[in-house]
């Protein structure tokens, strides 16, 4: 900045230079040194810098939500913040035996790492982001230990528009607040019947996907049940072996091929194969639901034209 050169350009030009250099590759780095440099250029990083923030470590998850009650930069954090990400979890060596027993055999338990965020500072971070003052925070990604039972908190939370959970633990869902939510993904949990059922009570929900290793015929009414609410326009099931032995394999292809014979346009079916996962793991919950929506608009549109045929 000090460049006479530099100093010189319009500042639209400056601007632009400045927005492409945070929103590059590695980005975050140059963005956070951005706002060392002045009062109005930090205001034009920091919407960009805390747009989508991850959340490693506890030391991070309460950094950031002492940050979130200040205001930094002479802006208020909370208010830009788009997308938060919590990567890993703590918790006592009961819950790891607890969820590890519950978990489907190919469900990973690695992500729970012993220096992760703790549900105090996570719950803290979502009740400021979600204040009805200053609403910003669009989608969430939290793993299900860190909104367990045992760490309800006191005050509802209510949950933005796109929810993400991740793992497998004891929930209450009524403790939280889902009526503004649309999309929902449960990329390792298999919700039963009556689970289902209250999801589909949701007010604004019109995007749900789950992982899938129930056998039939349960799964088969739950797809049912789920692709008859007028409200919900797309379905995804991921199908997983119940078991990792030839059985369990067989079993989720004739689950697949039962879900498929339902032959409704707004229901998406995936095998467990590696690509598939990893589409269904996407941490752009907006990219990943942007791809579902143009399956279900294509099923549609084949649907609609074997009906037109003579």
């Amino acid at each position: 900045m000090d460049d006479p050169k530099f100093s010189e350009l319009p500042l639209e030009i400056v601007r632009y230079i400045l927005l492409q250099g945070a929103r590059s590759r590695d980005g975050m780095v140059f963005a956070a040194r951005c706002m060392r440099l002045s009062t109005w250029i930090r205001q034009w990083i920091a919407p960009t810098l805390y747009h989508t923030v991850d959340i490693w470590t506890e030391t991070q998850a309460a950094s950031f939500a002492e940050a979130l009650e200040q205001t930094r930069f002479g802006v208020s954090l909370r208010s830009l913040v788009r997308s938060l990400t919590i990567k890993t979890t703590a918790f006592a060596a009961y819950d790891t035996q607890h969820t590890k027993s519950r978990m489907h055999p190919l469900m990973e338990a690695g992500s729970f790492t012993p220096i992760g965020a703790t549900s105090l500072s996570v719950m803290k971070i979502l009740r400021i982001l979600t204040d009805e003052q200053e609403p910003g925070l669009q989608e969430v990604c939290i793993p299900m230990a860190l909104m367990a039972t045992k760490r309800t908190p006191v005050l509802s939370i209510d949950l933005p528009r796109s929810v993400t959970i991740t793992g497998i633990d004891g929930l209450v869902w009524s403790a939280y607040g889902w009526d503004n939510v649309t999309h929902v993904r449960l990329t390792s949990y298999n919700p039963n019947f009556h689970e289902t059922k209250w999801f589909l009570r949701l007010p604004s929900l019109t995007h749900f996907a789950f992982a899938f290793y129930y056998e039939m015929p349960l799964g088969l009414r739950i797809a049912e049940e789920m692709t008859a609410s007028p409200q919900l326009k797309c379905l995804v099931m991921v199908v997983y072996p119940p078991s990792n032995d030839p059985r369990g394999k067989l079993v989720a292809r004739q689950n697949k091929e039962a879900l498929l014979k339902l032959d409704e346009p707004n229901l998406v079916v995936w095998e467990s194969n590696p690509k598939a996962i990893d589409r269904f793991e996407d941490v752009e919950s907006n990219r990943f639901w942007k791809h579902v929506d143009e399956i279900v608009e294509k099923q549609r549109a084949e649907k609609a034209a074997a009906l037109a045929m003579p």
